[in-house]
């Protein structure tokens, strides 16, 4: 096979660089404009009555839509918290006064610390709504018990 000329391999494409990191006032924006997106608001004569229409099925759905929005709602609280701290950070550190408010920071960072475990813990709502179908009472008891906690460590770091 003379003549043929075997292709040189094309180049992989070169890697994107990565996007840039937010500010604090973006942090805080961002987390404040996406309250919309993660709360499920639903009238409570509504759902009754969708739940005695379905027979009960609809209580799965809005169990399901509770704790979607509690997840979410604590995901969207670390986000904030923590785009508020990098802001009022960044306006010590313009004004000199750093140094002197270093200890503050540091111990709001370790009160956060037990809200961000909370990112890493099992909350997927599928999975709890799931559960309910096979031992109703005693998973919504358990997620209870779950979600209180929750809010007693976020509103302990707050």
């Amino acid at each position: 096979m003379r003549g043929v000329t075997v292709p040189s391999p094309v180049p992989p494409p070169a890697p994107l660089p990565a996007p840039p990191a937010l500010g604090g006032t973006d942090q805080v924006r961002i987390a404040w404009q996406r309250r919309p997106e993660t709360d499920y608001i639903f009238s409570f004569w509504s759902a009754l009555g969708w739940t005695v229409l379905s027979g009960g099925l609809y209580s799965f759905y809005v169990f399901y839509q509770l704790v979607r929005r509690v997840r979410d709602h604590n995901i969207r609280r670390i986000e904030f918290l923590e785009g508020s701290m990098a802001v009022a950070w960044e306006r010590a550190a313009r004004t000199g006064r750093a140094e002197e408010f270093r200890p503050i920071f540091e111990r709001m960072q370790a009160n956060l610390a037990p809200m961000r475990e909370l990112r890493g813990e099992f909350r997927d709502p599928l999975v709890w709504t799931l559960l309910t179908l096979v031992g109703s009472s005693l998973v919504h008891l358990i997620w209870a018990v779950l979600a209180d906690g929750d809010r007693d460590e976020a509103a302990a770091a707050e």
